[in-house]
């Protein structure tokens, strides 16, 4: 018979499975999120706990809520049906937590520590199997770059996961570099460096500007707390020259993180197969965006409707490529502001202000490097259109904001 202390066991085990298995096996996640969603439901009718949410949840089921009520005037059923099916983690994940309590400090790292090994077994993976293409059946080299590398989700989100590792392994291991340890240091600096070259390799632009950015914040971070000022300098400096020296060797990779660097000169560049380059492509799409939004109800086009517009309005520009692939927004705030209009646009506004205010409030690092990676992506990806993104991003809201929830 389960007790109170047997559930809360198997319910922070299920938390661990479900953070290890989302970089690496993302097909569990569902079965060990119904595992975890019914241990919830077990506690709340045993007494074990009483239902408690918090203040994000309530956000996320109102999101969710409201792609509900845009079902109301959506033509397109079974896109819609599609949609809502996709961003179910928005309900689910907060219904699931409202028979799990506080998230002790322990079990916060553990859960952190799972998402670590997950990606880095992933990374582990994509490497060999990329090894495998090469030097077995002798494909060319680009199969150790983009998305022939990151075969399990897609390599803008693979480039999140990855960056938010090293995050995680600069927090758990933080106490590492302020004493003296070498064996264990140099094991974490490795680690850092394969994820970190594992990052370039996922050809991502906005995953190469989110290591950037996460990468000097922790020098920033380690030049703050060190005696040694030098040393966090030099690591910087060794892990940019490795970075650089992977982009320079690597024509695919120079040509895609040139483009970060410097604007588009406006001519429409096309590939080998017609496509339109994916930089100059993205600002056409915003553009478009751009017009459609001036001239759709305050309400949107719908929780289902939102691409047919996007490529009537392709059609009506002619981007023939951009409709034929069927775009969408490639940005979170617009995606939600097309399909729900403005109140989708300040209920999602609304969920970041909150992350953003709990990660400073709190003081977890973690959390704050979450939140900034999250908005990085929202702004060149629809986060929420993807299960990459948004079982990702529903999760660990949740586990952030149980962590941070006050006692009593």
């Amino acid at each position: 018979m389960l007790n109170a202390q047997s559930i809360l066991k198997f319910q922070n085990w299920s938390l661990m499975a479900i953070s290890f298995c989302i970089p690496l096996v993302p097909k569990l996640v569902p079965v060990l999120l119904f595992i975890f969603a019914s241990l919830s439901i077990t506690a709340l009718i045993k007494g074990y706990r009483r239902v408690e949410i918090t203040e994000v949840g309530i956000l996320l089921i109102g999101l969710y809520v409201l792609h509900v009520i845009g079902m109301l005037f959506t033509e397109n059923v079974d896109r819609g049906l599609f949609d809502l099916e996709v961003k179910l983690s928005l309900l689910a994940l907060p219904i699931s937590f409202i028979g799990y309590g506080n998230l002790d400090k322990v079990h916060y790292e553990k859960i952190l520590r799972a998402f670590l090994i997950g990606i880095t077994l992933a990374a582990v993976f994509c490497l060999v199997q990329s090894a495998y293409k090469v030097f077995v059946l002798n494909a060319k080299y680009f199969y150790f770059l983009s998305s022939r590398f990151s075969v399990i989700i897609h390599q803008s989100y693979f480039a999140m996961y990855l960056v938010f590792g090293i995050a995680i392994l600069t927090y758990l291991e933080w106490p590492v570099f302020r004493r003296i340890s070498p064996l264990r240091t140099f094991a974490s600096i490795s680690l850092m460096l394969f994820l970190s070259i594992c990052t370039i390799l996922t050809g991502s632009k906005i995953g190469f500007i989110m290591w950037v950015i996460v990468m000097v914040a922790i020098t920033g971070f380690l030049i703050k707390e060190l005696k040694q000022k030098w040393m966090p300098a030099v690591m910087l400096m060794g892990f940019m020259s490795v970075g650089l020296a992977f982009i320079q060797s690597t024509p695919e990779l120079k040509s895609r993180i040139l483009k970060v660097i410097r604007l588009t000169d406006g001519q429409l560049k096309e590939d080998a197969t017609g496509n339109i380059e994916s930089t100059a492509a993205r600002l056409l799409v915003y553009k478009t965006v751009g017009d459609v939004l001036i001239d759709q109800p305050w309400y949107g086009s719908g929780t289902g409707d939102f691409q047919d517009v996007l490529d009537l309005a392709y059609e009506a520009k002619g981007y023939s490529n951009l409709k034929e692939r069927h775009l969408n927004a490639h940005n979170q705030f617009f995606q939600s502001w097309l399909g729900l209009g403005i109140p989708g646009l300040v209920l999602l506004f609304s969920i970041f202000v909150v992350i953003f205010q709990h990660a400073f409030s709190s003081g977890e690092r973690v959390y704050l490097g979450f939140a900034a990676l999250i908005a990085l992506i929202s702004l060149t990806e629809s986060m929420l259109n993807v299960q990459a993104g948004v079982v990702f991003f529903s999760f660990f809201v949740m586990v952030f904001s149980r962590h941070t929830l006050p006692e009593g």
